[in-house]
């Protein structure tokens, strides 16, 4: 955030840097700590302290200095940070000169903690706004990529349901889909006997390997067979997540839905109404549908059911 400082404010701190620092050396070294140019410090030996300060002071606000307000802040904040004055000490009049400065310091002080308290203010909320757009940008990515999918999605079943190609691009497909909704997910690999695994994925502290259908007809009972055959040789726990565009047969949801529901049942009702007309995440569809088998003992729960 570009800092601007009040002509009180500036004064105030200017004022302060004069009843401080009584020698010139000790000034020059303070600003040069406070990143004030070298070729403005130089001045200070030829001129009166009085006249380089407010000199230096206005130079600092032009606004063709772009680092000036920065500067002047930051040598305000050192100068109420003060508690001690070694410099003055050395002087004759030393106990004048300090108790001068705690009064420059103490005049000071409200000023640069308004102005400070402004300031964070400020930060705050900039950093608010930064995070808005942040999300909105974001969501506006999101569902220009989940825009994408649905057109995607429309072209492959216009014209390669049912193929051997429109299978491995519905299975790249999903896996887009899945990754758009931060879900953990592998891609298409082989067990060890051979067979291809579509993908998997974990939700939820629950691990699916998932089946994608792309088929013309409806997935049915040796569907549902296979995919049991395959859950059993794996981990304890594992379920199964067969998605098919054709919907199933009443004989397979029937078939998965015994044995505890081991496997979950989402067609293209639930990718078109649900999930890419934004109605539910891809997540919380999963989570609905897993407590329904839970619950009742089903692994396909209908559109209109949700």
């Amino acid at each position: 955030m570009k800092k601007k400082l009040s002509p009180t404010l500036i004064t105030f701190i200017r004022e302060a840097c004069y009843k401080v620092f009584w020698y010139k050396n000790d000034l020059a070294d303070f600003l040069k700590l406070h990143d004030v140019p070298e070729s403005q410090i130089f001045d200070l030996k030829d001129k009166t302290k009085a006249v380089f300060l407010s000199q230096l002071f206005y130079d600092l606000s032009r606004s063709e200095n772009p680092d000036g307000q920065e500067i002047m802040y930051r040598i305000g904040m050192s100068l109420i940070e003060m508690s001690s004055f070694p410099a003055l000490e050395r002087l004759e009049d030393s106990k004048i000169k300090i108790v001068a400065a705690r009064a420059a310091i103490s005049d000071l002080n409200p000023h640069m903690h308004k102005v400070v308290q402004y300031f964070n203010e400020e930060e705050r909320r900039e950093d608010i706004q930064r995070r808005e757009r942040l999300v909105h940008e974001r969501k506006s990515a999101f569902y220009q990529k989940l825009e994408f999918l649905k057109n995607e999605l429309e072209k492959l079943g216009k014209e390669k349901l049912g193929t051997p190609d429109g299978g491995y691009a519905f299975e790249k497909w999903l896996y887009e889909l899945f990754i758009l909704f931060d879900i953990t997910t592998r891609k298409s690999y082989r067990e060890p006997g051979g067979r291809q695994i579509d993908m998997a994925i974990s939700l939820d502290g629950n691990h699916y390997i998932v089946e994608a259908k792309f088929t013309i007809r409806q997935v049915n009972v040796s569907d549902i067979d296979s995919l049991y055959g395959r859950l059993r040789k794996l981990a304890d726990g594992t379920k199964g997540l067969i998605i098919s565009m054709s919907g199933f047969d009443n004989n397979a949801i029937r078939q998965a839905s015994s044995d505890r529901t081991w496997i979950l049942m989402m067609d293209y009702s639930h990718i078109y109404n649900l999930i890419l007309n934004h109605a539910m995440e891809l997540s919380d569809v999963i989570r609905r549908i897993h407590r329904n088998a839970s619950q009742v003992g089903e692994s396909f729960l209908a559109l209109e059911n949700f």
